[in-house]
C-alpha cells in the first residue's frame, strides 16, 4: 500500500495586510517497489487460460494498441484492420474472442468498443501507474460481478474507515 513519506504546507501572506494570498499543500508518497517478475509470453497466457488456438495472435495485436491506462479502443475500422493483418475472415471472430477474453478475466469491457487489459497480467508504463491500475482492477471487477472479497486493499480501507469513523 502507498505510504505517506511527508506532507508539506506552504502559505503566502501579504506582509502589509496579513491577508493569506495562497496556500499550497503537497504530499509525497512512497509506493511499494515493483515486484519481481518473469517474462511470460502471450502464447502461454492463451494456454494457461485454455483459449482456442490462434487467440494468442489476436491478444498480442490488441495489446499493441493498449494505452498507458490499460485501455484498448476498438471501433469497426480497427477490427477490420486487425482482421486483415491476422487473416481473420470477419470481425465477428474478433468479437467472439473478445467475449472469451472478458469471460477469462484477461480483459474487462468498459463500454462498447472499449476494453481494459488485466493489469495483473499486462502492464505498460511506470510501475506506479500499473500499481494504481491493479488497485482499480480489483475494485472494478469484483464490484461489477457483485462479489465481495477480502484483498490487501479492502483490509487497509476498512482500517482507515474505522480510524476516521466512517461506515
Amino acid at each position: 500500500m502507498a505510504k505517506t513519506v511527508y506532507q508539506e504546507e506552504k502559505t503566502t501572506i501579504d506582509k502589509n495586510t496579513g491577508e493569506v494570498l495562497s496556500e499550497e499543500k503537497s504530499k509525497v508518497v512512497r509506493i511499494p517497489s515493483e515486484p519481481s517478475f518473469i517474462k511470460l509470453y502471450v502464447e502461454d497466457i492463451s494456454k494457461l487460460y485454455n483459449l482456442p488456438r490462434g487467440t494468442d495472435k489476436l491478444l498480442f495485436e490488441l495489446l499493441k494498441h493498449m494505452s498507458y491506462e490499460g485501455q484498448i479502443c476498438l471501433n469497426s475500422g480497427m477490427k477490420r484492420i486487425i482482421s486483415e493483418k491476422l487473416n481473420i475472415q470477419n470481425t465477428r471472430t474478433i468479437d467472439n474472442n473478445l467475449s472469451r477474453f472478458v469471460k477469462s478475466n484477461i480483459l474487462d469491457r468498459v463500454e462498447t468498443g472499449v476494453y481494459i487489459a488485466n493489469p495483473n497480467l499486462f502492464g505498460k508504463g511506470s510501475w506506479a501507474d500499473i500499481y494504481k491500475l491493479r488497485k482499480l482492477w480489483v475494485k472494478r471487477t469484483y464490484t461489477k460481478n457483485k462479489t465481495e472479497i477480502e484483498t490487501p486493499f479492502t483490509e487497509k480501507e476498512n482500517k482507515e474507515k474505522n480510524v476516521s469513523g466512517g461506515n
